[in-house]
């Protein structure tokens, strides 16, 4: 059974050994844990933030009717993206890239971002200022089909990536994985070539 572990001034911890499972993907500067685990062993894997000041875990809510998710990143304002279903989790069911933030009363409550053209996607990091990056498909996904995003949480805007940079008929920006407070995207592109490669974006 997988289990996700914490490496904290020297010393390994595993977390969540009484779970069927875990993984953690992301830490922020207050030392708030995200990622995904099972409750139970007959369970999907669902999101969860671990709180660094209770220690406690919190599943985060999941999308209407489905009974799956992950969480990718958390930045230091405590805003997480990830995916998630509108569907139960078996195959070719339709994977959307969902933010997850704290209403007024301090609980976390989800929102699907809207990817106009394009019916999957993962939110794969997310910087200081609320923007959000990630990748988007129709069909295929994890092909060379997928398609970069950037989305803006402040005015609940996504642009594509590669529409943002004008047409580049030599390559296309595949998968934003990660974003920095410079502005500064890396990800990966398809060459005319058919090769993958990675790539740097400033959009400052």
């Amino acid at each position: 059974i997988s289990s996700a572990f914490l490496w904290r001034n020297g010393i390994f911890l595993t977390l969540f050994s009484n779970l069927s499972g875990s993984y953690a993907e992301d830490i922020n500067n207050r030392g708030e844990i995200v990622g995904s685990a099972k409750p139970y062993p007959s369970s999907d894997y669902q999101a969860f933030y671990l709180s660094s000041y209770t220690g406690t875990i919190h599943f985060l809510p999941l999308l209407a009717a489905g009974n799956c998710s992950w969480s990718n990143a958390i930045n230091d304002a405590g805003l997480i993206v990830g995916h998630g279903f509108r569907t139960p989790c078996l195959p070719g069911s339709r994977v959307r890239p969902v933010i997850w933030h704290k209403n007024s009363s301090g609980q976390y409550q989800i929102l699907e971002i809207n990817t106009p053209g394009f019916l999957e996607g993962t939110a794969s990091d997310i910087n200081s200022y609320g923007f959000v990056v990630g990748s988007v498909c129709n069909a295929a996904c994890g092909t060379s089909t997928d398609q970069a995003f950037i989305f803006d949480i402040h005015n609940l805007t996504f642009y594509n990536l590669n529409s943002l940079i004008g047409p580049h008929p030599g390559f296309t920006l595949l998968r934003a994985v990660s974003i920095n407070d410079k502005m500064q995207i890396v990800g990966t592109v398809l060459t005319a070539t058919g090769a993958w490669h990675a790539f740097r974006l400033d959009l400052r």
